[in-house]
């Protein structure tokens, strides 16, 4: 949750603007709290196969699409089938169980399996996750950077 005093912030800016979404995203943007590493969402089963087929420049490999898929309906988040109008819960609590930790580390292997080792990613990992990376093979890697706590959250 963002702190009150964001939120108020936020909201002067877009009265005063007359709604105005560039300046309010200007102003959040712009704000501490913003970029607060304690303010990071962790990524749902969906967020987490689009961010994996994203990094991996997956696009027109249906294999890996497919395991996305399949991943997003064994974790619970099936697209586009919440049966209720409030939508998936965002918390973290909800997708962290022993189990779906499992899940998505079971995907990240998999559909990392023997694909390119991400170079342009390991500037934003930090020294203890690079150190877990670098100990593998270059097969392996991948795996490993989509298992790693920067890119479980986003």
């Amino acid at each position: 949750m963002p702190p009150p005093e964001l939120v108020q912030h936020l909201t002067k800016v877009f009265i005063n603007t007359e709604g105005d979404i560039y300046q309010v995203m200007s102003a959040l943007i712009r704000s501490e709290a913003f970029w607060n590493s304690e303010q990071r969402l962790y990524r749902t089963p969906y967020d987490f196969v689009c961010g994996s087929l994203r990094l991996m420049q997956a696009g027109n490999d249906r294999a890996k699409w497919l395991q996305g898929v399949g991943y997003t309906f064994a974790a619970g988040q099936t697209i586009q089938n919440w049966q209720t109008p409030d939508g998936y819960s965002f918390d973290a609590a909800t997708w962290m169980s022993p189990e779906a930790l499992t899940r998505r580390i079971d995907f990240a292997f998999g559909i990392a399996r023997n694909s390119r080792e991400p170079l342009e990613v390991y500037p934003f990992l930090s020294e203890s996750s690079l150190k877990a990376v670098y100990k593998q093979t270059p097969a392996q890697r991948m795996g490993f950077v989509l298992g790693s706590p920067e890119f479980i959250y986003k």
